[in-house]
């Protein structure tokens, strides 16, 4: 981005109470450099060097007229040009969007930023291994799953709130990974039991050996410990009231009898993680604690590539839209690939649009998975005896299941915004029925 009119490289700390500048960067500026209003500290109380403060205009290279200030620490040897820390995303507010998948960065409405790795590692997503229930008002060790390690390897937790568990907290935390796997603790301060399901996403981790937060120490208060935990509440009146608990979806159990709608509605609410609470909120299968990856055998097929048909112009509209928000989803991603197959819009009896894919060529090539269906016939006798019966539905179930990234590029389609891969299994694929 640019700062001051120049380019640079910022480094984006939710770690970091404030945010600072190398003073070697500084020194071909031309703006007066304050007196300093507080001091700073690093991880183990390590003292950090202060000159002074400044205010800086920060600006997106393709968009220089259009800066936002910041105030910035002035300090030596901090090891970057810059780094935004906590007091920017809280004081500007900018609506801060980290596509994991992209490696991009969206702040407010400015073009998006691309994100890179000094060691080439991406923060490792870490998420629940098992089913595990969280009693209420109390703290609990969680085994999860710490994706992108190998062997055994020393890792820090970044505090978090899952959004899907209100009242769940993480806290800063280092915890030691042996074969992908970490105990780490949890608290529930909500007023009500946390079952966590397998895959639940819950925070994220980094090496050790890389985190450089930084605390901001004004005069009169003593620095605070990166590793601090928050206390137990000792008493019920201590406690913060919990965010609403995650409520179902709507349900008529009004011909089910009293008992049987209370436990009934008991096993709802303990499974209430598998609820889909949106489009996208799909889920993965997962097999050993890996994604299940799907391929597509065409053999030595040679790539086929088939032109996109004209899409009317009226129509444009909604398949930008839609690609936009299956991208947003981590359902496909921008390609290079030499496979190309056409979309193709078909209208709903609604009068809305369905966005579809055709293909047919791909089929042709592929090679068949015979592995039997279910018959319906078959599964009806295997109800025999029961009294209450449940239909579940998957959301976009064919989705919940990855492609494998050496075949993805099998699933690419044109469209007259680019060329895109899907990352899950899409609808049209010949084996999709019998992978599924």
């Amino acid at each position: 981005m640019l700062l001051f009119s120049k380019p640079m490289s910022v480094f984006i700390d939710t770690g970091a109470e404030t945010s600072f500048i190398d003073v070697n960067t500084t020194l071909h500026v031309d703006t007066d450099v304050d007196r300093p209003t507080v001091g700073l500290s690093a991880v183990g109380q390590t003292g950090v060097s202060v000159v002074g403060e400044i205010t800086a205009k920060f600006s997106y290279p393709s968009l220089p007229k259009k800066a936002f200030p910041h105030r910035l620490t002035v300090t030596e040897d901090s090891g970057y040009e810059a780094v935004l820390g906590q007091d920017f995303l809280k004081l500007l507010d900018p609506v801060v969007q980290y596509h994991y998948h992209e490696d991009r960065l969206d702040v407010a409405d400015l073009p998006s930023f691309k994100v890179w790795y000094e060691d080439g590692r991406k923060p490792m997503r870490v998420s629940a291994f098992t089913r595990t229930k969280v009693p209420k008002r109390a703290r609990a060790l969680v085994r999860v799953q710490v994706e992108g390690t190998e062997g055994e390897e020393t890792v820090i937790l970044r505090k978090n709130y899952p959004k899907g568990f209100p009242g769940l907290a993480i806290p800063n935390q280092v915890v030691d990974v042996k074969a992908g796997v970490a105990i780490v603790e949890v608290m529930n301060i909500a007023t009500n039991l946390i079952c966590l399901g397998p895959n639940s996403s819950l925070t994220f981790a980094e090496p050790f050996s890389r985190v450089s937060s930084v605390a901001a120490v004004t005069a009169n208060a003593p620095a605070s410990a990166y590793t601090q935990q928050p206390p137990i509440p000792k008493k019920e009146d201590s406690l913060v009231p919990p965010p609403p608990a995650q409520k179902l979806p709507p349900m008529d159990l009004s011909h089910l009898s009293c008992e049987l709608r209370e436990r009934y509605e008991g096993v709802l609410q303990e499974y209430s993680d598998l609820w889909s609470r949106s489009r996208f909120d799909i889920g993965e299968l997962r097999v050993d604690g890996k994604p299940f990856e799907v391929t597509i055998p065409t053999g030595d097929s040679p790539p086929i590539r088939w032109n996109q048909d004209r899409i009317p112009y009226h129509q444009r509209e909604h398949v930008k839209e839609e690609l936009e928000e299956m991208e947003e989803g981590g359902v496909i991603r921008p390609s290079t690939s030499p496979w190309a197959a056409p979309v193709v819009l078909i209208k709903k009896p609604d009068g809305m649009t369905r966005f579809c894919l055709d293909f047919r060529k791909l089929n042709q090539s592929t090679k068949r998975d015979l592995f039997p269906l279910p018959r319906i016939q078959e599964t009806l006798d295997r109800l025999a005896g029961a009294k209450v019966f449940s239909a579940l539905d998957y959301t976009s179930g064919f989705q919940q299941l990855c492609i494998h990234p050496n075949h993805a590029e099998k699933t690419a389609f044109v469209t007259p915004f680019g060329l895109y891969k899907f990352t899950k299994m899409p609808f049209g694929l010949v084996n999709a029925p019998s992978v599924f």
